[in-house]
């Protein structure tokens, strides 16, 4: 739901276009969208499928708290689901937020999400959109630039789900509460750690 107060002609033309956009898209890893609805008072509503299972950010909280990684098994499964979704989103827009808030999960099927920054392939970042640029901690350094969609952008972010799915870590050594700043200079900047570090158990 987007409220009437933050909406105005640019943001009711860009759900316009994140509707068309989801309704290219028909994969059992991408979440379905069904319709969008304006009402009387202005609000708008993206009628999409329903997915009761929670978030990969949920499931990768819950596993470190339990203090081990998930198995070999589960990584695979997560990581090649993925995949098959990246794929089809690919074709025709670049996502530009991929992270585990961003997954959810039904029946043990993981599903992307929200197309809300979505943009097609060619279109510049600095053209910016009611919600943001993305999220930090998983901006490409790409996105960071300014520099102009591409698909790398979103396996650059994807890359990173997938390191905390084998790992439960981010891949870049940060201090305690990272600021905006710090999430930048480690992705532009940095080295990512060794997974091994993190889980030896990974195949190399």
């Amino acid at each position: 739901v987007i409220n009437s107060d933050m909406v105005n002609d640019f943001t009711r033309q860009r759900l316009k276009e994140e509707a068309e956009h989801l309704a290219s898209l028909n994969h059992q890893n991408i979440v379905r969208f069904h319709d969008y609805h304006i009402d009387e008072l202005g609000s708008i509503y993206l009628i999409m499928e329903y997915a009761d299972g929670g978030t990969l950010a949920d499931i990768i909280e819950t596993q470190r708290n339990k203090g081990k990684p998930f198995d070999l098994e589960f990584i695979y499964d997560a990581m090649l689901q993925l995949s098959k979704g990246m794929r089809e989103i690919s074709k025709y827009i670049v996502h530009r937020d991929i992270k585990p808030e961003n997954i959810l999960i039904e029946n043990n099927v993981f599903k992307i999400s929200d197309f809300g920054l979505s943009k097609n392939s060619g279109d510049s970042t600095k053209t910016i959109t009611f919600k943001g640029y993305g999220t930090a901690k998983y901006m490409p350094p790409e996105g960071w630039k300014g520099d102009e969609n591409t698909v790398q952008m979103d396996i650059y972010s994807m890359g990173i789900v997938f390191y905390e799915i084998a790992t439960l870590n981010h891949p870049y050594s940060l201090k305690q509460n990272p600021t905006h700043s710090d999430y930048r200079d480690a992705h532009l900047y940095k080295a990512p750690e060794n997974p091994i570090k993190y889980n030896p158990s990974l195949p190399q």
